[in-house]
């Protein structure tokens, strides 16, 4: 049996740092052994159930996935977005995460939405929502921004139009805000024939748009 020490550290080295009270009890320390070593330091608490190791430095994606072991959710809307780089929301602050259930639980620092049947998959070991999910989401809360999110997705190949829109016709329903945003966002690309390729091609066609230019 392997000590304690190195099952915590392989853990740690796979999740950012971080390991839970229920992976601790199952790599063979009791309640008290757990607490003894976070009054010592040893364990710095993040979020109830979650502590990260004092010698790795604090990230961003370290604080995602905190999260997201607190609560079971994933990371979503513009912090999904951020893991995905896409156009717009690389330096995005905040960290938002979805729950599927009846309860969005309270975490110092993070916005929690909750969704039903919420689809989910992965970046490395950061559990996220869909990419569809996600620009439905970007759609409700960052309308001026979904365009640039949507040419991102398929211009990098992340999901195909025919899949976006069979996910809208899934996923999608009256009065779910972002809804119609997306559906007309789609549109737009069907019409398009191809996505743009950068921020810059967005500002030409914003120019063109303005000036109703055909």
């Amino acid at each position: 049996m392997e000590p304690v020490e190195v099952v915590i550290a392989r853990l740690a080295v796979r999740q950012h740092g971080l390991v839970t009270r229920a992976q601790l009890r199952a790599a063979g320390l009791t309640e008290r052994q757990i607490d003894r070593r976070i009054g010592r330091g040893q364990l710095v608490v993040v979020h109830e159930g979650v502590y990260r190791l004092p010698a790795v430095k604090p990230t961003y994606d370290q604080a995602v996935l905190a999260a997201c072991l607190a609560t079971g959710g994933v990371a979503s809307h513009r912090c999904a977005a951020r893991l995905f780089r896409l156009r717009g929301f690389e330096r995005h602050p905040q960290i938002e995460i979805c729950v599927d259930g009846t309860r969005a639980p309270a975490l110092d620092g993070v916005v929690t939405h909750r969704m039903r049947g919420l689809e989910r998959t992965s970046i490395g070991v950061l559990p996220v929502a869909m990419p569809g999910e996600v620009l439905l989401q970007l759609a409700g809360v960052a309308p001026t921004r979904a365009e640039g999110a949507v040419n991102d997705v398929l211009c990098r190949s992340i999901a195909t139009l025919p899949g976006l829109v069979r996910f809208l016709q899934r996923r999608g329903a009256r009065g779910r805000n972002g809804t119609e945003v997306l559906r007309q966002l789609l549109a737009d690309q069907v019409r398009a024939g191809a996505p743009t390729e950068s921020w810059l091609e967005n500002m030409l066609l914003d120019f063109v748009r303005q000036r109703f230019y055909p």
